[in-house]
This record gives structure tokens, C-alpha cells and sequence, in this order.
């Protein structure tokens, strides 16, 4: 019973270490589109 507590416990911190990782990769997906001029978000 340890064991899978153990288990559980480890499984656990493993998938919310990957949260922070998760929502960086969102944020790059909705990062501005960079055009000519060097402006963001502004389509020339």
C-alpha cells in the first residue's frame, strides 16, 4: 500500500511540473505576428 501511495504522490508532481511548461507553450502560440517595421501586431 506504501508503494502506490509512493506512486501516486510521484505521478502527481510530475504532471504539475509540467503545468508552468503548459502554459508557456500557450502563450508562444499567441504571441503577435511581427511584420514589416518592426511592429507587432500591425499589418502594413
Amino acid at each position: 500500500m506504501r508503494k502506490r501511495i509512493t506512486s501516486l504522490l510521484l505521478t502527481l508532481a510530475m504532471i504539475f511540473s509540467l503545468v508552468p511548461a503548459l502554459g508557456v507553450t500557450a502563450s508562444a502560440a499567441e504571441a503577435p505576428e511581427i511584420t514589416s517595421g518592426g511592429t507587432y501586431g500591425l499589418h502594413l
